[in-house]
């Protein structure tokens, strides 16, 4: 969902500690276990497992209006085995959809269940977002997310926090294909507890582009999503902080056939040399009912790849999330 448990990625502070330091590793593991978006850019996904889209404008199509919550739990294998962690959480959200504007709000908390280090760790992520629909071809949208996170290690506890405003749109130049782009600005604070001297600020641009067909449905007709899209991050502003860098690239396949869904996702991510690759998969299934209660399971599996001369080769995790919403007919539909 929105808050969905996002997938991990090398992020602020925590990249500047690939090289070893365990407590970057811990930090990617709390963040594995969270849960994937959906492909949001261009289209809304038809899983109701989404309340705040990647991009806001996309959020303008996808009606019904929801409310619903979820629950994961996840594992993390490295090789060599440095470090092991598990993580579990929640999230819950509301997504409103009118004929001429929609809002949306969500949160989700992931904590570490093992603490390797004695240390609380967790990853707390709060996202809003409104967009508006310019005719039957045009959507605008903005959304804020905030994102805190906390880790443990030799090196001290760590805390991160994210703030990134997007503004996007989409177009619809048929009534099927849909095109999506959002920009904006991750503001990022890296504060060691212990060692004040290491903290810093800086900034990354993030870009989202990518294109998709959603079918209608209706009259029991099966509805498909199919959808290619890329995420792009640049440098950090400031120099002297380590990679920033990264693109990641994801082609989904959604189908929804008497209230049946199933979907599948295939992401993967380049970063800077000396950074790891991800590859992540994930499936869905779901009783998906066009009102009512909905119930979405999801699998998921990331794996991030090291370079030679770091202090494992791979890293695996492996989520499980359960996800009950309620659907329910928009204001003005």
């Amino acid at each position: 969902m929105g808050g969905e448990l996002k997938p991990s990625v090398v992020r602020c502070g925590l990249a500047r500690l690939l090289r070893g330091a365990p407590a970057w590793l811990v930090g990617l593991a709390l963040l594995g276990a969270a849960g994937a978006a959906s492909a949001q850019v261009a289209a809304p996904p038809l899983s109701p497992f989404s309340f705040v889209t990647d991009n806001p404008a996309a959020m303008q199509w996808g009606k019904p209006s929801r409310i619903g919550a979820a629950y994961s739990k996840g594992e993390l294998v490295t090789d060599p085995a440095t470090v092991k962690d598990g993580s579990e959480g929640g999230s819950a959200g509301i997504r409103l959809v009118d004929r001429p504007a929609s809002g949306a709000l969500d949160y989700s908390r992931i904590e570490s269940t093992t603490r390797p280090f004695g240390q609380s760790e967790y990853d707390d992520v709060l996202r809003i977002a409104l967009a508006i629909s310019l005719g039957k071809q045009i959507s605008l949208g903005v959304g804020q997310t905030n994102e805190q996170i906390e880790t443990g290690g030799v090196s001290g506890q760590l805390r991160d926090s994210l703030e990134t405003p997007l503004y996007g749109v989409t177009l619809r130049p048929a009534e099927w294909f849909y095109l999506g782009g959002a920009g904006g600005k991750e503001n990022i604070k890296h504060d060691n507890l212990n060692f004040p001297a290491a903290n810093y600020r800086t900034t990354r641009d993030v870009y989202l582009y990518g294109a998709g067909i959603r079918t209608a449905g209706g009259d029991g007709a099966a509805e498909v999503h199919i959808e290619y899209y890329v995420k792009d991050r640049g440098k950090y502003a400031d120099a002297s902080v380590a990679g920033g860098r990264e693109n990641s690239r994801t082609a989904t396949g959604e189908f929804l056939v008497a209230s049946f869904l199933a979907a599948i996702a295939v992401t993967h991510t380049e970063r800077e040399t000396g950074f790891p690759t991800s590859d992540e998969n994930r499936v869905e299934l779901g009783l998906v009912p066009q009102r009512g209660y909905a119930l979405v399971v999801r699998g998921q599996e990331t794996t991030d790849k090291f370079p030679a001369g770091a202090s494992i080769a791979t890293r695996r995790d492996t989520v499980y999330t359960l996800a009950i919403i309620y659907q329910f007919r928009g204001i003005g539909f």
